[in-house]
């Protein structure tokens, strides 16, 4: 997939869970997983029926590999703007019902 000057900019799961206030990347797919909406496929995180072809994810290619080596080009799974609007309806809907912290969505206490 290309984008293009008119898409907006995928967004990764780690930025995804800074938005929604989760403690990382981790924790949103955790939390998805246990609402079976996320599932692994080899290397992608894809999201179950019916709401894999709403326009939520899209797969792009990304170069991996260190600085100053030969980059080894990856397919990963990002959030679309649509996508981080599903998530926040989502979140309020099915709020993470764990143990306290889990998922990282509660602050730790200041001293």
């Amino acid at each position: 997939y290309t984008l293009s000057l008119h898409d907006a900019l995928p967004i990764c799961f780690e930025r995804a869970a800074r938005k929604l206030r989760f403690a990382d990347g981790y924790a949103l797919r955790a939390w998805l997983r246990d609402l079976r909406l996320l599932s692994r496929r080899y290397t992608l995180w894809v999201l179950l029926p019916p709401y894999d072809a709403r326009g939520y994810t899209q797969t792009v290619t990304m170069a991996a590999g260190r600085k100053g080596e030969e980059k080894t080009p990856i397919e990963v799974t990002v959030w679309t703007e649509r996508g981080l609007q599903f998530l926040a309806r989502l979140k309020r809907k099915h709020p993470p019902q764990n143990t306290p912290d889990s998922y990282g969505t509660n602050s730790l206490p200041t001293r």
